[in-house]
């Protein structure tokens, strides 16, 4: 089970972009249990910018520029937002860009998928962020079904990722009846 007494964290150097104030949303990743983390996308971090780099001369590039997310960040990654740039050399990413829609329909089985891989980094000690572009709906739809599957109820998890990341955590409906047990028993997401 989660540790119920594990504070917000202000993590430094870990800036929310300016429009999530709006959002209630301090950081721009928020640790929602020991080791598991919800998060957006920097506004910076996006695939229309490149990285620096600078041609060597020699048939290769040196890249200039580190990646928003590095090895001394986190050491898996969920990427739900299909813009945001890959994490950096030495960090596991598994890529799943879905739309933050009521209207878009879930591929069920491809979720649980991307639960089991998020759950499995976890619970072997690996530091875990799922990541979707505000940090919001998406990543919370899998950290939440990550805490379901580690046995909480649907409705504990969703109080718990809106209390450490924000209240406005989990405001598209579907994703909230997804996790609260709505749509599909809780029992799916555990083995």
């Amino acid at each position: 089970m989660v540790d119920e007494t594990l504070a917000a964290p202000v993590r430094n150097g870990n800036k929310a972009p300016d429009w999530g104030i709006n959002y209630g949303i301090r950081e721009l990743w928020s640790e929602v249990a020991p080791g598991l983390f919800v998060g957006g996308t920097s506004d910076s971090d996006h695939v229309g910018r490149g990285r620096k780099f600078e041609d060597t001369g020699r048939g290769f590039f040196e890249i200039l520029e580190d990646a928003e997310i590095g090895p001394d960040d986190f050491d898996a990654v969920v990427t739900m937002y299909a813009w945001a740039r890959p994490v950096d050399w030495g960090v596991e990413e598994l890529r799943w860009g879905i739309m933050d829609s009521d209207q878009a329909g879930i591929d069920l089985e491809s979720l649980r998928e991307t639960v089991v891989w998020a759950h499995r980094r976890w619970k072997a000690g690996k530091r875990v962020l799922v990541r979707c572009q505000a940090g919001l709906n998406r990543s919370s739809l899998v950290a939440g079904l990550v805490l379901v599957r580690e046995g909480m109820e649907g409705h504990e998890a969703i109080t718990t990722i809106r209390r450490r990341r924000a209240r406005r955590a989990l405001f598209n409906e579907k994703f909230e009846r997804i996790v609260n047990g709505g749509l599909i028993a809780n029992e799916y997401w555990r083995d």
